[in-house]
C-alpha cells in the first residue's frame, strides 16, 4: 500500500493534476478515453500475440480505430472553441 500512496505524493501526479486543471471538460474526457483506448488496445495485442487468438487481435485493431477516433475529436474541440476570424464571423462553434 506504500507504494500505491508514493504516487499521490510525487511530482508526477502533482504535475498532472495541474495540467488537469488547465484542461476544459470535454478535452479531460477525450483524453481519459485516448488513454484508455490505448492501454485497452495494447493490452488486448499483446495477450492476443501470446495466446494466439485472432478475437483477440482484431478487437485491439478495434480499440486502436477508437483511439484514432478520438483524435479525431480532440481536434474537433480544439477548431470548434477558435474565436472569430475574417471567414468566419461567429467563430467555428460547429465543426462539421
Amino acid at each position: 500500500m506504500k507504494s500505491f500512496a508514493f504516487f499521490f505524493q510525487s511530482p508526477i501526479y502533482t504535475q498532472i493534476l495541474f495540467v488537469s486543471s488547465l484542461m476544459s471538460p470535454e478535452k479531460k474526457a477525450i483524453s481519459f478515453a485516448s488513454a484508455t483506448a490505448a492501454i485497452l488496445a495494447i493490452t488486448k495485442l499483446t495477450v492476443g500475440i501470446m495466446s494466439g487468438s485472432m478475437a483477440l487481435i482484431s478487437s485491439a485493431v478495434d480499440s486502436l480505430l477508437d483511439l484514432i477516433v478520438s483524435f479525431v475529436n480532440l481536434f474537433a474541440i480544439k477548431t470548434a472553441q477558435e474565436g472569430p476570424d475574417a471567414e468566419h464571423n461567429y467563430g467555428h462553434g460547429k465543426v462539421e
